[in-house]
C-alpha cells in the first residue's frame, strides 16, 4: 500500500501556497531565509530553483519559534550541491566518497526523532507533498549520507506523483527538467518539525 501523503500532509497543516504575485513566485524558500544563507554562490553551470513556500497551518507561534540551521550537501572538494541520482543509487560507502562530512550525525542536535520534508517546484503548488523521515534510527541518529538518500526517495515520490502536470512550462518534469539534472543543495527548517528541500538543476 503506498503511503497517504495527502492525510499526512493534513496532520502537519501544510497547504499549497497561492500561485505567483507580480509575475514571479512572491514567496520563496530563497527570499524566506536569505538572510541566513550560506555566502558561496551556485557554480555557474547551475540553475536555481525558487522553491514556493507553503502556506503553514498553526503559526501563531511560528515568527518566534527558533529554527536549526540548514543541513547542506556538499562535494567532498567544496563545490555546492550533490546529484540526486548518485544519493539514491549509490551504496553508502560510495556516497561517503563524494559527499563532505556523509557519516556526520545530521540533526542530532534538533533533538526529533523524526522530520517531516517538505517538497515544493513552481508550478506545482497545486499539489500538497511532504514525507516523514525518521532520524533517529536503531543504529543512532541518521547521517548526511543517510538522509541524503532519503531525501532523493522523497524527490522522486513526488515527481512519480505529480507526473508532468505542471502549470508553469519553464519549469515542468518531462524532457527539459528530469531527476538526473537535479542536485541536493540543502534542508532547511520553516517550521517547529518540518524541513523544505533545495534543489538546482545542472544546466
Amino acid at each position: 500500500m503506498s503511503f497517504n501523503y495527502e492525510a499526512y500532509n493534513n496532520s502537519q497543516g501544510l497547504h499549497s501556497a497561492t500561485g505567483r504575485v507580480g509575475g514571479a513566485y512572491g514567496s520563496s524558500l530563497q527570499d524566506a531565509l536569505a538572510a541566513g544563507r550560506p555566502k558561496s554562490s551556485l557554480p555557474t553551470h547551475y540553475r536555481a530553483v525558487p522553491h514556493p513556500m507553503p502556506v503553514l497551518g498553526d503559526v501563531t507561534n511560528r515568527g518566534a519559534a527558533k529554527l536549526h540551521q540548514p543541513v547542506t550537501f556538499d562535494f567532498t572538494t567544496g563545490m555546492r550541491g550533490v546529484p540526486l541520482q548518485d544519493l539514491l543509487s549509490r551504496s553508502q560507502h560510495g556516497v561517503g566518497q563524494i559527499l563532505k562530512g556523509a557519516g556526520d550525525a545530521a540533526l542530532a542536535c534538533t533533538g526529533l526523532k523524526s522530520i517531516a520534508l517538505l517538497v515544493t517546484w513552481p508550478g506545482y503548488e497545486h499539489f500538497n507533498f511532504a514525507a516523514p523521515i525518521d532520524i533517529v534510527l536503531p543504529t543512532g541518529h541518521i547521517t548526511r549520507g543517510q538522509l541524503g538518500h532519503a531525501v532523493a526517495k522523497c524527490m522522486a515520490a513526488f515527481m512519480e506523483k505529480v507526473g508532468p502536470n505542471g502549470k508553469d512550462q519553464a519549469w515542468k518534469f518531462g524532457n527539459r527538467i528530469r531527476y538526473q539534472d537535479m542536485v541536493l543543495l540543502s534542508i532547511w527548517n520553516i517550521r517547529q518539525d518540518t524541513w523544505q528541500v533545495e534543489i538546482a538543476l545542472v544546466m
